[in-house]
């Protein structure tokens, strides 16, 4: 069973306000469940959220990695810098 949060919850692990979350509710751009009048938002779409919302710090070594953009439903590659410099042909 997945664990599932109240708004006030994940509001509170991303450090939004509930109203922000209950405006991406109403928007459709998280997942959520409703049970009668109670809304729940399952643990792993907030921890999706964080993921795709994490950005590597500049100097760190990274390889390209596809994170899935939650609100669009696109997929988005960060490149490292020595992709985007061979990109440009800079050797």
């Amino acid at each position: 069973m997945a664990n599932m949060l109240t708004v006030d919850e994940a509001a509170k692990r991303l450090g939004v306000r509930p109203s922000t979350i209950r405006s991406w509710l109403w928007k459709r751009q998280i997942e959520f469940v409703k049970i009668s009048r109670s809304v729940r938002i399952p643990a792993d779409v907030i921890d999706r959220l964080i993921v795709a919302g994490t950005r590597p710090a500049f100097g760190t070594e990274s390889r390209v990695t596809a994170t899935s953009n939650v609100f669009a439903g696109r997929s988005t590659a960060l490149l490292d810098n020595e992709s985007l410099a061979s990109k440009n042909g800079e050797d």
